[in-house]
């Protein structure tokens, strides 16, 4: 699913009735001392050659800034799902003791000794209670999942009942913070300056945030002819507010169903009505190496207990020791959408959402069926020695065992969580792709196609015209995100920056961690 914009509503200029889709929507919340920070991004898909976008907020910002494009999608790589992909070692205990008692359960099964019945049912009984048991300890960590210790600016001057309370540019967009008198009033600013303004239900709905005393920060991004979904930089808004929110009762507006991912940050496990917690954890901060035999370190936060890693670096400003980090998501249809999200506070559970390959899977199935044969064995050589029939307490053992070996198959077939990794081990390398686009320059530079890049801003020039196969059919691929490199700072993807007369490509691993990679393009100085 692509990444896509933030809460809000997007309105496109008036030439163009319908509203932009949106298919999903990611943020950011960080809710520390009645303070709010919000960062929402936006992807529309509309032919309209021009966007506003319409956010309510409870107060006026007291710090817009323009977000970094890879913050978002780093935050989704960051609290990815557990893939389980091996669990052989679940069968081994029943393979070595079936292949221990093999010998033994046919001589006693083939050989008459009536003595000795008699003496094992016990060992038999013993066995049928301690190793269903047995099998739950081998097997439910495997089956649980990772859950730690327990899971052109705008103009007011025609505006009647609008109070301009901010006017700025924040990054590629146009920013306005709008205190209006009264829907009209926000409709007549909007088509004022060339959107489309509030149908019946957006008034409403912006009659609602008004009577609370909200604001309106309306973002406009200025986009070319093309219908290609454009995904700009995120905006960051910092304000007060009584409590944390989501705003999304003008998103519930747009006529389609959206999926609602959010990052929320606070000194407590969040949670949100309709939404499911996909991974919860304390974070502690750390360093780590930036390269290969450097000294240099850079900070990122771990979790205490689900082994995952927030390395961005606009999201480590934003983290502090011994917060806590919670992903939500939820599929809202419009109608669910017709109310903001707020959210509750408790203790933390850590949790990690998990998924198991196929194989995994199959591993599991296995390691079930050799401890049923093991017991199955086991049952036989006490209950039918010597080729007797069992009697009624070894038949009801024999089919009480078959029927649980069934119904452990048929849990497994509707419990176990099961998805495609789209990424190998093999390919998890974050340099893999600049390492490709280091190549892709040097051969170019010898053909003489290109100058010898000196800046990053060269080397993003550069890599903009591969991606458009201006330099050859060949596209620089993100073995991470499988798709194409972009200059960003995100999973797969790099950036690039002088340091000491030499320049660095930056790669950003699975958790947005960032590692410099030294080029030979910038000469040294004279």
């Amino acid at each position: 699913m692509t990444p896509a914009r933030g809460d809000g509503k997007a309105y496109a200029v008036m030439e163009i009735p319908d509203p932009p889709n949106i298919p999903s929507q990611r943020a950011m919340i960080v809710w520390k001392d009645g303070v709010e920070t919000l960062v929402v991004e936006s992807t529309m898909k509309t032919p309209s050659p021009e966007i506003g976008w319409v956010l309510p907020l409870p107060a006026n910002p007291s710090r817009l800034a323009a977000g970094d494009p890879g913050l978002l999608t780093t935050m989704h790589s960051c609290q990815r799902p557990r893939f389980i992909t091996e669990v052989e070692t679940a069968g081994i205990p029943a393979t070595i003791l079936f292949a221990a008692a093999l010998p033994f359960c046919l001589v006693r099964i083939l050989v008459r000794n009536d003595a000795r019945r008699h003496r094992l049912r016990f060992l038999t009984l013993a066995l049928t209670i301690l190793l269903p048991l047995f099998i739950s300890v081998i097997l439910l960590p495997t089956l649980g999942g990772h859950s730690g210790k327990a899971a052109g600016g705008f103009d007011p001057s025609d505006a009647v009942g609008i109070a301009v309370l901010q006017d700025a540019k924040v990054g590629n967009y146009n920013v306005s913070v709008l205190d209006a008198k009264d829907a009209d009033a926000l409709h007549q600013w909007l088509t004022g300056n060339g959107l489309r303004g509030l149908d019946a239900a957006d008034r409403a709905v912006v009659s609602e945030y008004i009577a609370r005393k909200w604001v309106f920060l309306v973002a406009r991004l200025r986009k070319g002819e093309s219908h290609e979904t454009v995904t700009p930089h995120p905006i960051e808004a910092e304000f007060r507010a009584d409590r944390p929110v989501y705003p999304m009762k003008l998103t519930g507006l747009a006529n389609s169903t959206t999926r609602v991912e959010l990052y929320v940050v606070a000194d407590g496990q969040a949670g949100a009505e309709g939404f499911r917690c996909l991974a919860a954890d304390r974070y502690r901060q750390k360093e780590y190496r930036v390269s290969y035999g450097d000294n240099g370190f850079l900070p990122c936060f771990e979790s205490e207990g689900t082994d995952l890693r927030i390395g961005h670096s606009d999201a480590v400003k934003l983290l502090w020791n011994s917060a806590v980090v919670t992903t939500l998501r939820a599929d809202l249809t419009p109608q669910q959408m017709q109310r903001d999200v707020t959210f509750s506070f408790g203790a933390v559970q850590p949790y990690r959402e998990f998924f198991y390959s196929k194989e995994a899977k199959a591993q599991i199935l296995t390691a079930i069926a050799m401890w049923a044969l093991l017991e199955i064995l086991l049952l036989l050589a006490i209950f039918c020695p010597g080729r007797n029939r069992p009697g009624p307490l070894g038949a009801g053992l024999l089919i009480g065992t078959v029927l649980v070996t069934v119904a452990a198959f048929a849990a497994v077939d509707l419990v176990v969580p099961i998805a495609e990794t789209a990424v190998t081990k093999s390919m998890r390398h974050p340099f893999m792709g600049p390492y490709d686009v280091v190549n892709a320059i040097e051969r170019l530079v010898q053909e003489g196609r290109i100058e010898k890049p000196r800046t990053p801003e060269n080397i993003r020039a550069i890599l903009d015209r591969m991606v458009r196969e201006e330099l050859g059919d060949t596209v620089p691929w993100n073995p991470l995100a499988d798709q194409p490199l972009r200059y960003e700072r995100s999973p797969g993807n790099f950036t690039a920056l002088v340091q000491e007369d030499t320049l660095f490509l930056c790669a950003y691993d699975t958790d947005g961690r960032e590692y410099r990679m030294p080029t030979l393009f910038r000469e040294e100085p004279e």
